[in-house]
């Protein structure tokens, strides 16, 4: 799992650079979170999952298929 840009962050209590290789490397994938990601982390329950890129991929599909979907609802 190597695009875990928040996740390091959190861990270490500081940003951190962290390899891009995933399926997510070219939409999601983020060398290092930003500050303010980080603070908002911080000063909330925050529980970082680190998932697999299959049940990335399943979530993703499941969010665009989703009948609830904003993008889906007509104007």
């Amino acid at each position: 799992m190597s695009c875990r840009a928040l996740n390091a962050a959190i861990e270490s209590g500081h940003l951190v650079d962290v390899p891009v290789d995933s399926i997510a490397a070219d939409t999601l994938g983020a060398r290092h979170a930003s500050a303010m990601a980080l603070e908002w982390a911080g000063g909330a329950a925050v529980h970082s999952v680190l998932v697999r890129d299959n049940a990335a991929l399943t979530g993703y599909q499941l969010t665009l298929d989703s009948t609830e979907a904003p993008w889906r609802k007509n104007h």
